[in-house]
């Protein structure tokens, strides 16, 4: 035990100085659907957009990075930041979707936290700067006429943001899932079990686990309540359990929930969206409050009826 608090305060006092290269790790929890599906961050088991499609996100964290200390909050290393994450993708054959995104950072800051007892200081980042850019690709197993469909994905990013952040990582990593999903009438639901492959790194700044190979999850739901099938209403939650030497299964899970609502107007190729909700546990990367904000170019999917001349019910 006093080992491992001395080698921890030890990272800390080295990250505080130089933001060691060695230890360059991406923090990022958060990484978006291909533009055109209907969830932020679970991803659909069909094709949901014809040919191209692209998007912007604004993405405001809260305290996604928090220095503890001795079961106690010293404080916030990261406390606000705001990204943009910009993507694009095209469809083809109705099956495959490949697609390609980067997040900005526009703003941050943090408290600088200073952990008294040890004099351990961990610096703030300041400023915009790149994070990694991505590509992925996903193909649907079975034809789009199928009310539940099965899909493979993958996605492979690249250290393309500075060394001394929590934008990105210093070598290659992948994340790899099968979905299952599906619509029913006006409901949309998507299941995404993973795994994300990585090397481990040690987070000096925080007691959590090291950050490497994590079990991934994601669940989602969307209900269409108007009758012309523009206002769409939902939940998805999106969780992560690294599973390096000293992580425990469920005990280092890191989780958060979001609300969303998205509409198209007239049913036309623009779809605005809003989601915002709350961390489920202090995991590095996993904030107290996300708010999102998102603007879609997608041409709509044919399988969904422009009215639903048999709705009975919900708004006009």
């Amino acid at each position: 035990m006093r080992r491992s608090f001395v080698h921890y305060a030890w990272w800390v006092c080295f990250l505080g100085t130089s933001y060691a290269k060695a230890d360059a790790t991406s923090l990022e929890q958060f990484s978006p659907a291909p533009p055109g599906d209907w969830s932020f961050g679970v991803q659909s088991a069909e094709i949901e957009a014809r040919s191209f499609a692209a998007h912007l996100i604004i993405d405001y964290a809260h305290d996604p990075l928090v220095l503890r200390a001795r079961g106690e909050r010293v404080g916030a290393v990261i406390s606000d930041q705001l990204l943009v994450h910009a993507g694009a993708a095209y469809s083809l054959a109705e099956r495959l979707v490949l697609h390609l995104g980067a997040p900005v950072v526009i703003h941050q800051s943090g408290e600088d936290p200073v952990d008294e007892p040890t004099g351990v200081t961990v610096a703030s980042p300041e400023g915009a700067e790149l994070g990694e850019l991505f590509l992925g690709a996903r193909v649907s197993l079975l034809p789009p006429a199928t009310t539940t469909n099965v899909a493979l994905a993958a996605r492979i990013f690249f250290p393309t943001g500075p060394e001394d952040s929590f934008m990105s990582d210093e070598s290659v990593r992948a994340r790899f899932s099968v979905i299952v999903g599906g619509t029913a009438d006006r409901l949309s639901w998507a299941v995404e079990p993973g795994i994300g492959v990585r090397p481990t790194r040690s987070l000096p700044a925080t007691e959590a686990p090291a950050s490497g190979t994590a079990l991934t999850f994601g669940a989602a739901a969307s209900y269409l309540v108007d009758r012309r099938r523009t206002l769409s209403v939902g939940a998805e939650l999106l969780a992560h359990n690294v599973f390096v030497d000293g992580a425990e299964l469920f005990a280092d899970l890191g989780a958060e929930i979001l609300a969303q609502a998205r509409f198209r107007p007239g049913r036309g190729d623009f779809v605005a969206g809003l989601g915002a909700g709350p961390g489920l546990a202090t995991s590095p990367g996993v904030p107290q409050l996300r708010v999102l904000a998102s603007a879609t170019y997608a041409p709509g999917s044919g399988h969904q009826p422009a009215v639903d001349p048999g709705f009975a019910g919900g708004l006009p």
